[in-house]
């Protein structure tokens, strides 16, 4: 797979649908203080529809940002730094303020 899709906020309002839309990406290999995790499932929140209507960013949301808060999946690629911590296949949450979860794969760490 060389392309993942992923829910982007493009502009702030309290239309959730309005305001987001899916996008193709392409997928890149983690750099070594990276996770490239394979997302299995992300909700949709309150905390989503309050950000993306910019009650939580007191301003500092810089459009356009990924969507998701929170996500559940399996690690799909480890970055060289992090493979005697961490396993491809390995069962992973994702908790983080705007970590992108809204998407089918994302990236975790540190890009150095």
């Amino acid at each position: 797979m060389s392309t993942f899709k992923k829910i982007v906020c493009k502009k702030l309002g309290t239309n959730f649908s309005e305001c987001t839309e899916i996008v193709t990406e392409s997928l890149k290999e983690p750099t070594a203080n990276q996770l490239l995790v394979k997302i299995s499932a992300a909700g949709i929140n309150a905390s989503d529809i309050n950000f993306t209507s910019g009650h939580y960013s007191s301003g500092a949301a810089k459009l356009p940002f990924d969507c998701g808060f929170e996500g559940i999946g399996t690690l799909a690629a480890v970055g060289s730094s992090l493979q005697d911590k961490f396993k491809v296949g390995e069962a992973v949450i994702v908790l983080s303020t705007c970590a992108g979860t809204s998407a089918s794969f994302g990236t975790l760490g540190s890009p150095r």
